[in-house]
């Protein structure tokens, strides 16, 4: 067997078990189109007691929040909630919370409008360097 290929992890996030980082310290890690999804989350969250949001990162190109709660049951129900709230952020724009979806072809995938992912090449010196090899769509070398 061959080597295992090694991975870089991302550790740009904002993720511990031991301290709880607020709402405005996570939503200043996102585009701010995700706001109206993270109060979503706070406020379903806050309805299963003693549970709280400890942090969250982007996964995929998606919102995965890190919940915990005092006993099982209750962990359960917050990572049910987590659950859901991830999967919605996959069809909310980072850029301007309208409908999005996962811009899967950018080396670390974005949910974004064709607006808000147009403006995001845009911004950058070189759109080809934002694509996975083979990737580059109209763009590519012939």
């Amino acid at each position: 067997m061959g080597k295992a290929k090694k991975t870089k992890l991302n550790l740009n996030f904002k993720h511990s078990l031991n301290v709880t980082f607020t709402r405005n310290e996570i939503e200043q890690h996102f585009r701010s189109g995700w706001g109206e999804l993270l109060d979503k989350a706070y406020k379903m969250i806050s309805l299963v007691e003693g549970a709280e949001i400890r942090g969250s990162k982007r996964n995929f190109g998606l919102l995965h929040l890190y919940v915990w709660a005092p006993d099982e049951l209750r962990q359960l129900a917050a990572e049910g909630i987590a659950w859901k709230i991830e999967r919605l952020s996959a069809k909310v724009c980072e850029g301007c919370g309208k409908i999005g979806r996962r811009r899967t072809a950018l080396r670390f995938p974005i949910n974004f409008c064709i607006d808000c992912f147009t403006e995001y090449l845009s911004d950058i010196d070189d759109p080809l360097s934002r694509f996975l090899p083979g990737k580059s769509g109209l763009f590519n070398d012939e």
